[in-house]
């Protein structure tokens, strides 16, 4: 987590799902403490990303994508 924190201090980009990865439910897990304190311990915001429209698209129970689009969204 340290580590982490200060690649991100210098400057890298890192991409988090704070619910371990994605799911084909339609509604959040629980969240981890994990990217929120690495943001603490980094001193940065954290910025909230969706994907919106991925169950349609990605199928992870069976570990295969169809044609499709996903929209992501920034907040």
């Amino acid at each position: 987590l340290k580590e982490a924190a200060e690649r991100v201090r210098a400057g890298e980009s890192l991409v988090l799902f704070p619910e371990g990865g994605r799911s084909y439910r339609h509604r959040p897990a629980p969240f981890a403490r994990g990217a929120f304190l690495l943001a603490i311990e980094a001193g940065v915001p954290v910025v909230p990303v969706a994907l919106v429209g991925h169950s349609g698209v990605m199928d992870e129970r069976v570990r295969a994508a169809r044609t499709g689009a996903i929209r992501l969204v920034v907040g």
